[in-house]
């Protein structure tokens, strides 16, 4: 009897493993899984690098271009009021020439 105790007891402990197996091969899958996820998620993570990239060069040269062109507006607006100084300059010399002549 002590045998056929012996093999019921180790027929219990073959069942138990092989439920342990399947809830291994299980979270096994799902470690899979998330590894998949996780390489997906990655990828597009590269791609909104590369995009983030992009955009900040664009923004830079935007940038650079508002900054020259303020440049060249201050430039203009100095060179007219050098025009606006000497043309009143000139106006006021021709009238004081005329009232000394």
């Amino acid at each position: 009897m002590e045998v056929h105790e012996r093999i019921s007891k180790l027929e219990v402990k073959v069942e138990e493993l092989e439920h342990n197996q399947d809830i291994t091969e299980s979270h096994l899958k799902k470690v899979r899984d998330n590894i998949n996820e996780t390489n997906s998620l990655i990828q597009d993570l590269r791609i909104v690098v590369a995009e983030l990239k992009v955009v900040s060069e664009n923004q830079t040269q935007i940038l650079r271009e508002l900054k020259e062109s303020r440049q060249a507006e201050k430039t203009k607006h100095e060179d007219n009021v050098k025009w606006i100084i000497r043309t009143v300059g000139a106006v006021i010399i021709t009238a004081l020439l005329g009232l000394i002549i």
